[in-house]
């Protein structure tokens, strides 16, 4: 492809990513600086959810299938590292297929990587990814609220919408009191009609 790109990050890693890139053993992409200079060609690299996308768009659940799709349509080779870190990355977006938004393309790209990532067991992976991604010791509760927060407006209502992963349900069972003050004061915080965690 011969273009000179570079990957950054725009936020704080989390625990799951902090897990793949050191288990991989590389190092984590800088942040976005702030002063990128004016016509800098910058692509945002994200996965689409439905509401986020357009009619009639070819929709791939997770950037990783259609980057692999990309490497073998250009006969490039992967390098074991790099499909570590596609395998991780459908895993992680289609929580091992468990997410109703999982693609065809997705499986069929993941049997195609898993024999080049030599990663011995890929269910016993996934699950050790899920689980480092849900441990919620040391969060605040404001912070497992935002974890994965977004805001919606239909009806002229807005709602907040968060989702918290955890494979310990009875951990955040134990502060659901302190999540429910939390939500209702961010419901008063930025004037939500609604705010839905589940």
């Amino acid at each position: 492809m011969n273009i000179n790109a570079k990957a950054y990050r725009l936020g704080d890693l989390n625990n799951e990513t902090k897990f793949i890139i050191k288990t991989v053993g590389i190092d984590a992409p800088d942040m976005l600086p702030d002063d990128v200079p004016d016509g800098t060609e910058v692509a945002l690299v994200d996965r689409n959810e439905n509401q986020q996308s357009m009619e009639n768009l070819n929709k791939m659940r997770c950037t990783a299938t259609m980057l692999t799709k990309l490497y073998r349509e250009s006969n490039f080779a992967i390098d074991q590292k790099m499909t570590f870190l596609l395998t991780s990355a459908i895993l992680s977006d289609t929580l091992h297929f468990r997410s109703p938004a999982t693609t065809t393309d997705d499986r069929n790209i993941l049997k195609y990587l898993i024999p080049l990532d030599k990663i011995d067991n890929i269910t016993s992976y996934a699950n050790s990814m899920f689980e480092v991604k849900s441990g919620l010791t040391g969060f605040s509760t404001r912070q497992i609220l935002l974890l994965d927060y977004k805001q919606y407006t239909f009806n002229n209502q807005t709602w907040g919408i968060g989702t918290g992963e955890t494979c310990s349900m009875n951990k955040i069972l134990e502060r659901n009191d302190e999540l429910l003050k939390e939500m209702n004061e961010e419901k008063k915080r930025f004037t939500r009609n609604f705010i839905f965690n589940y």
